[in-house]
């Protein structure tokens, strides 16, 4: 996450291969960082990952999660294996 005092971006580079970046139906790999722009606008305080999923916990205390949801680990009320867009919690 990259931060300054006006607003906080969540960064994103590696293969991506499961949904973990929340870019949609864009996916890697990115070998340099880029912005989700999906999350534009949400005010981010925390970024928390697993292997293959993201949570993100906002400023006003929401919960965000994308990603490998093989087991439900992405905690939306989703049968999906992947999700690939920020869902609020």
């Amino acid at each position: 996450m990259k931060t300054d005092d006006h607003s906080a971006e969540v960064l994103c580079w590696g293969t991506g291969l499961k949904g973990e970046f929340g870019l949609g139906e864009r996916s890697g790999p990115f070998r340099v960082p880029i912005v989700n722009q999906l999350l534009r606008g949400i005010p981010v305080r925390q970024v928390h990952v697993g292997a293959y999923h993201s949570h993100i916990t906002t400023e006003d205390h929401r919960v965000w999660s994308y990603g490998w949801n093989s087991s439900g680990q992405c905690g939306v009320e989703s049968t999906e294996p992947i999700i690939k867009v920020p869902t609020e919690i």
